[in-house]
């Protein structure tokens, strides 16, 4: 029986890690590497429990402050308050992380926080505004660059993205040999477009926040 921990699935027969960026469609894409690969696992990493003491109980203010900390420090490869584990961090943990294919879908910044906001208000009864999350947006979702890259060092060996996820999931199974990669949908929030959300100093913050990303995955933000 497989393990399951958040952010992580690994198929030893396979030689693949997939690294799970939130709010990426990850949750699918996991289901269905896990329904594929009978040998494929979320192993725990021991140096999760760091990420973990970022989410512990304590005052939103006092987590806001340790995130930010986090994230624009050197620890933003490795540590991110959503317990997902980094390629570098599992690289740290992985003794034969080299001999493995890597790989992560990556989101629109814009789309992708949008979409975190519109889970924890359907799902998790979020009740303020978005500019609110928005103003907690360091805390609820770190940038996608901080999960794929060690610096200027990008440590997986192929991305793909949401916006055309059905083409890259095809292309995703054709590259690590699979019969076939059937991709369920699970937590789908009822929203209307990205644009909709986003006021010109809404849209200086998110940049301000996920410029990497923006940059790194060529998203245009002007």
């Amino acid at each position: 029986m497989a393990t399951q921990i958040a952010g992580l699935v690994a198929s030893r027969s396979h030689g693949f890690l997939f690294i799970h960026i939130p709010k990426t469609a990850g949750g699918s894409l996991k289901r269905a590497l896990l329904a594929q690969c009978p040998d494929a696992v979320s192993p725990e990493i021991a140096a999760q429990g760091l990420q973990r003491a970022v989410g512990v109980p304590l005052p939103t203010a006092v987590k806001n402050m340790i995130a930010r900390s986090v994230q624009y420090g050197p620890l933003r490869f490795l540590v991110t308050t959503t317990g997902h584990p980094t390629a570098a961090l599992i690289f740290l943990a992985h003794p034969k992380f080299h001999a493995y294919r890597k790989f992560a879908f990556v989101r629109n910044p814009f789309d992708r926080i949008v979409s975190a906001y519109e889970y924890a208000r359907q799902q998790e009864g979020y009740d303020e505004e978005f500019s609110c999350f928005v103003e907690d947006c360091p805390r609820r979702l770190q940038p996608q660059v901080n999960f794929v890259f060690f610096y200027r060092k990008l440590m997986v060996d192929w991305i793909g993205r949401f916006e055309r996820l059905e083409e890259d999931v095809e292309s995703l199974r054709g590259w690590l040999g699979l019969p076939e990669l059937m991709l369920p949908h699970r937590n789908k929030t009822v929203r209307t477009r990205y644009e909709d959300y986003l006021t010109p100093s809404l849209k200086r913050r998110i940049i301000d926040v996920y410029g990497a990303d923006f940059a790194a995955f060529d998203y245009a933000h002007a």
